[in-house]
């Protein structure tokens, strides 16, 4: 596999063996600056709280997942991102607010994997700790 994004994926498994592999055309999610995206499932399991968003400036972050403002650098190269989320509030909240929190800073501090499924305007954040969905404001 490259470190390409392709708009098809497949999965099939046979004799109890999964094969995972994608292709079609390459999908291009463009700049990252100045877009803004709303936080919509952490690790796979949907957010129905409001207010989770991560916005992408030429060169900082600022968002929000549970109580806290957070705000730090990323930089980008293909579709790996690094982001040092370098500041954050440090208000409490009650769950599931912090739990959220936590997990997302856990996800954001190390190297992510961007991919973009078929579907369109969303990208998922994936790394160590975790995956993000994330849907896409446009204005």
């Amino acid at each position: 596999m490259s470190d390409n994004i392709y708009a098809d994926t497949v999965t099939v498994t046979v004799d109890g063996v999964t094969h995972r592999g994608c292709g079609g055309g390459t999908v291009t999610p463009g700049t990252l600056a100045n877009s803004h995206w709303l936080i919509e499932a952490i690790d796979g399991e949907m957010v129905f709280e409001s207010g989770y968003f991560l916005e992408f400036g030429a060169e900082r972050l600022t968002g929000q997942a549970g109580c806290n403002r957070l705000s730090g650098s990323y930089g980008r190269e293909g579709n790996r991102l690094n982001v040092d989320p370098g500041a954050a509030t440090r208000r409490t909240c009650p769950e599931p607010g912090m739990g959220h929190e936590r997990r997302v800073l856990a996800i954001l501090g190390g190297p992510l994997t961007v991919s973009v499924p078929a579907e369109g305007e969303a990208m998922i954040l994936t790394g160590s700790a975790g995956s993000l969905r994330l849907s896409q404001v446009i204005n």
